[in-house]
């Protein structure tokens, strides 16, 4: 997994409180992502899995997660075709691996900022 945070840089201008601050709600959202993932995969609801996945498009986009961004379309595409259960929560199993990797990947980011500011982490 690569996270690439040369579009954040610039985004937040390599200004450390910004940063911080928007990667602490970078994590709240990803955090509430899982928490609305697993109900709408569970329904097989596709409009509501694409809106989910929308609400994240922007910070995905911005940290170049394109990782991502290829498991929710696997999973969406799965959803589509009507692929087993099994195949499903495996899917669904990978997405939230990955969405926790990023998850650490981004608190240990704003650990490194909140040292430069006196942030808390």
């Amino acid at each position: 997994m690569n996270v690439s945070f040369t579009t954040f840089d610039k985004v937040t201008m390599n200004d450390s409180a910004f940063a911080h601050d928007l990667l602490g709600m970078y994590i709240g959202e990803l955090k509430d992502y899982l928490v609305h993932l697993s109900p709408v995969v569970a329904a097989r609801d596709v409009g509501a899995y694409r809106f989910l996945n929308h609400k994240v498009r922007s910070m995905i986009n911005t940290l170049e997660a394109s990782f991502l961004l290829e498991a929710q379309a696997n999973l969406q595409q799965q959803m589509t075709k009507g692929a087993s259960q099994q195949e499903i929560n495996e899917l669904y199993q990978k997405l939230v691996s990955i969405v926790n990797q990023l998850i650490k990947v981004l608190e240990e980011k704003k650990k490194h900022y909140a040292k430069f500011d006196n942030q808390p982490a």
